[in-house]
C-alpha cells in the first residue's frame, strides 16, 4: 500500500522502460508494482508531500555508487535544502550502504558529533566486491 500510494501512483509504464535502459534489472520489477497496484489499495498522501524538507539540522545522507534504487544523485538533490548535510557515496556499496565496510562506525560518529568532524575516507575507499 505504501509503495502503491507514495511511489507507483507517480510513474507509467514508458517511463518504468525509460528510466530502465540499460539497468541491470530492466524494467520487470517496476511494471510488476504497476500491475499489482492497479487492484491493491492505496492510501492518500497530503498536497505537499513531494515538497523538499528543509531544516538546519545536522543530517548524514549516504548513497552507494552502484543503487539502481535511490542513486547518489538523489542523496544530492535531498542535500539541496539541508544545510547542514553531509551525503557520502560508497564506491563500492548498492542500496542499503549504511551497513558496508566502516559506515556504520561513521554514522555513529555522526550522531556523537555531527557532520562537520566526520572523516568518511574509510566509506569513500570502499571497493566493489569482486
Amino acid at each position: 500500500s505504501v509503495t502503491c500510494t507514495e511511489d507507483v501512483a507517480f510513474f507509467d509504464e514508458q517511463e518504468a522502460a525509460r528510466e530502465a535502459t540499460g539497468a541491470f534489472l530492466g524494467d520487470g520489477y517496476a511494471k510488476a508494482f504497476l500491475r499489482a497496484c492497479k487492484s491493491w489499495p492505496r492510501g492518500e498522501l497530503p498536497g505537499d508531500f513531494h515538497t523538499p524538507v528543509a531544516s538546519e539540522a545536522p543530517v548524514l545522507i549516504l548513497s552507494g555508487a552502484l543503487d539502481p534504487v535511490t542513486p547518489p544523485s538523489w542523496g544530492e538533490r535531498v542535500a539541496q535544502t539541508l544545510p547542514n548535510a553531509r551525503h557520502i557515496v560508497v564506491p563500492g556499496a548498492g542500496h542499503g550502504a549504511s551497513g558496508v565496510g566502516c559506515v556504520p562506525h561513521l554514522i555513529a560518529e555522526f550522531l556523537s558529533g555531527g557532520p562537520a568532524d566526520l572523516d568518511a575516507g574509510c566509506a569513500e575507499r570502499h571497493a566493489r566486491p569482486p
